[in-house]
């Protein structure tokens, strides 16, 4: 589940700050649907809500904005309550939404590629296409996850981001290579400037903050863990 928090970075018109993570991973079909991090989808859901509550002291006048996770990795019965508990904006699968000139679009999941920059662009080009053939919205700003790894992509007026997150390697993980698969840990600041679209520029700006991955030992299910 990608879970997003705002607030305000500024008293100029236009602008705001958004802090993004995904925190919450579920049960791997791939391997029998053995849950992918904690063993237990309920300890995954309250180790979310302390983190996010961590977060909300920090910024106690942020407005939260949540979309829906990979199916595989969530319930909605679980996932509706926190997310009700956090945010007055109900759950969905893509939010958008407008800061001043400036058009946001949220959602999870992206494809995949060798490189980190490949999809971020295509979700650009996507974007365009659907505004040009079908007169769709375009967006400023798209912002991933899904991927559990911090990239950037710019494309004049139009950036793709795709998020770090709040997760350890799993057993699933690195059941081919220890050193397989080690995600971005962290958040990122994004700064949105509608007035910059007026010059010709991108009304977005960003700051990341990630974090060295810990050497930890994944829990096996066959170390008898409950």
């Amino acid at each position: 589940m990608n879970n997003e928090d705002s607030s305000t970075a500024t008293d100029r018109p236009g602008m705001e700050a958004k802090r993004l993570r995904t925190v919450i991973d579920g049960k791997q079909p791939k391997s029998n649907s053995e849950p992918l991090t904690l063993h237990r989808l309920e300890d995954q859901v309250e180790a979310a809500r302390v983190v996010l509550e961590g977060v909300r002291r920090r910024f106690p006048t942020a407005e939260w904005v949540f979309v829906e996770g990979t199916r595989y990795h969530e319930t909605a019965d679980m996932i509706r309550p926190l997310a009700k508990e956090f945010s007055r904006w109900p759950l969905a699968q893509t939010q958008r939404f407008a800061i001043g000139e400036a058009w946001v679009q949220l959602h999870h999941e992206i494809g995949g590629g060798t490189y980190k920059s490949a999809p971020l662009e295509r979700e650009i080009v996507r974007d365009l296409l659907a505004a040009g053939r079908h007169k769709w919205q375009d967006h400023h700003l798209l912002v991933r996850a899904h991927r559990h790894c911090w990239g950037g992509w710019f494309e004049g007026k139009r950036v793709a981001i795709s998020l770090p997150c709040w997760q350890l390697q799993s057993d699933h993980a690195t059941r081919k290579s220890p050193a397989d698969y080690i995600a971005d840990i962290g958040a990122v600041v994004l700064t949105l400037d509608d007035s910059l679209l007026r010059r010709g520029m991108s009304p977005v700006s960003f700051k990341e903050f990630l974090f060295p991955h810990p050497q930890s030992e994944a829990i096996s299910p066959f170390s008898g863990a409950a």
